[in-house]
């Protein structure tokens, strides 16, 4: 009877289909039909645990150790000059392929943007720590740039110290070439001359610091910019707008906090913390993760399980 039934809906339906001639409803009865055949000839899904770390973990943060290692290694390197620097120095984590399948259990390597400045070019390297050796190395299109490096910073300054212009500027505003620091600052909305190929650029920015106060920004001295080229090793542009002002200087600390901002706070843990840490690994009652902190991304979860 059920199967009289059936047969008997199935013929209805299609005979409404063909009076209707309704395109779109019989592509749907055919998706419809392939998606139940594909769900009873597919594979159930995996519910194995996915592996954890044992010993070295290919996930976990660079020590001081590795990143040193790092350093010398592309340091001394002949594919790169003596004018190098590094951007960024981190854990390159293996591909989830690798990492199931058991391959990088105990692989440790590091992922470093080094900025050779003769050439004005950034370059990826993949180095294993365990081997020392090289294992990629990827040079970026010459308008990629990493942020602004360490050494700039003072380079940058040194740079706009000596440009005539600008003492000039620090003169007429009367104030004593040791009483005027410059910050370099990134760029920011660049002009179009500022920008392509073979430039890196940044902006001085000056500010008035008296011996007497601790603070290097004391005071933004106004009307004052000039425009550093690290490539050519000069200030390629320097505005002055003539402004003879020095903005207030800040307040100092001490008299800025005349008290604490909280009330005072106190834990007490007579049988120890719930929460036990063992390297970058967390667990707390079921749960069980790993963490990292990543310089682009911050801080990251990972090997999340309950």
């Amino acid at each position: 009877m059920g199967m009289k039934y059936l047969n008997t809906f199935f013929y209805n339906y299609i005979e409404t289909l063909i009076k209707m001639k309704k395109m779109f409803i019989i592509f749907f009865t055919l998706t419809l039909l392939n998606g139940v055949a594909f769900s009873l000839n597919s594979k159930p899904r995996s519910t194995s645990i996915p592996p954890r770390c044992h010993g070295i973990c290919p996930f976990d943060d660079l020590n001081i150790e590795e990143i040193k290692s790092v350093e010398k290694l592309v340091t001394n390197s002949v594919l790169f000059g003596p004018s190098i620097e590094f951007s960024i120095i981190r854990n390159q984590e293996p591909s989830k392929a690798d990492w199931f399948s058991g391959k990088a259990a105990q692989q440790r390597r590091a992922y470093t943007a080094v900025f050779e400045h003769s050439t004005n070019i950034l370059t990826e390297v993949v180095t294993d720590l365990q081997s020392r050796t090289i294992l990629q190395i990827n040079p970026l299109d010459n308008r990629i740039s990493p942020a602004l490096l360490k050494t700039e910073a003072s380079f940058g300054e040194k740079i706009v110290r000596n440009d005539p212009r600008w003492q000039a500027a620090i003169h007429q505003r009367g104030i004593p070439l040791d009483h005027a620091v410059v910050d370099i600052w990134p760029p920011g909305v660049q002009l179009a001359s500022e920008m392509g190929p073979g430039k890196r650029i940044a902006r001085g920015v000056t500010h008035y610091h008296p011996p007497e106060s601790k603070f290097r920004q004391y005071g933004a001295v106004e009307g004052i910019l000039a425009i550093v080229d690290f490539v050519k090793e000069e200030v390629i542009d320097f505005w002055d707008d003539e402004t003879i002002n020095v903005t207030s200087p800040i307040q100092e600390l001490p008299d800025y906090i005349s008290k604490p901002l909280f009330k005072p706070m106190t834990i007490e843990q007579p049988e120890g913390s719930s929460i036990q840490v063992n390297g970058q690994e967390i667990s707390w009652y079921k749960w069980r993760m790993r963490y990292n902190v990543d310089p682009i991304h911050g801080l990251q979860l990972h090997h999340i399980t309950y």
